[in-house]
């Protein structure tokens, strides 16, 4: 089982070097990764199409018109429909996990219950504190928890600022409010949001 990055990402390729490079650095192999690029950029096209080989882990490389002003959203949406591993990471270029990311969101997932698995982060909006996160309203952020590819494919994600959130909410509503599927929480930093 792997997980499945969506790096949204626009202006920045020093961003996105440094997002590679927190994945390059993960203990557990078992991950890919997709480069939304919201808008066209020189610089980060031809950094992310050096990247594509069928030896390395970043296999997709998307373009989409822009850019959208929505944090990454409207590239995330799109390329959540191209995602062909079983688990899935929706993240922005400026975001970093620390090495044991992968192996650590892996785990709950060997519980065939599991829908969504989530950790703890730190979060430049709370001047680089511990952000105990939860299902709620500034409590959660995208690139902090992981879900099934294909029930996320099924919820629509906004382009509004607290859309991580609603994304987060009306997936847990939707597929683990019944007692067949659950969400599980990680009591550990994994993830920081710049």
């Amino acid at each position: 089982m792997r997980i499945e990055f969506i790096i949204a990402t626009h202006k920045n390729v020093e961003h996105l070097k440094a997002m590679i490079l927190c994945l390059k650095a993960q203990t557990n192999p078992n991950w890919i990764a997709t480069i939304a690029m919201d808008g066209y950029n020189q610089e980060i096209d031809v950094y992310a199409t050096s990247l594509l080989s069928p030896d390395d882990k970043i296999t997709k490389h998307i373009v989409m018109d822009g850019p959208h002003g929505d944090w990454g959203h409207t590239p995330i949406q799109s390329a959540k429909g191209y995602a062909e591993e079983k688990l899935l990471c929706m993240t922005s270029d400026d975001n970093y996990y620390v090495p044991t990311f992968v192996d650590e969101m892996l785990k709950p997932f060997d519980d065939k219950r599991c829908a969504l698995a989530y950790c703890n982060m730190v979060h430049n909006s709370y001047g680089y504190d511990l952000v105990n996160t939860e299902i709620a309203r500034a409590k959660i952020d995208l690139g902090c928890f992981v879900t099934l590819t294909d029930f996320a494919k099924q919820i629509r994600l906004g382009k509004g600022y607290e859309d991580d959130y609603v994304f987060a909410r009306d997936y847990a509503n939707t597929f683990c409010s019944d007692g067949l599927y659950h969400t599980k929480k990680i009591f550990k930093v994994l993830y920081v949001h710049n």
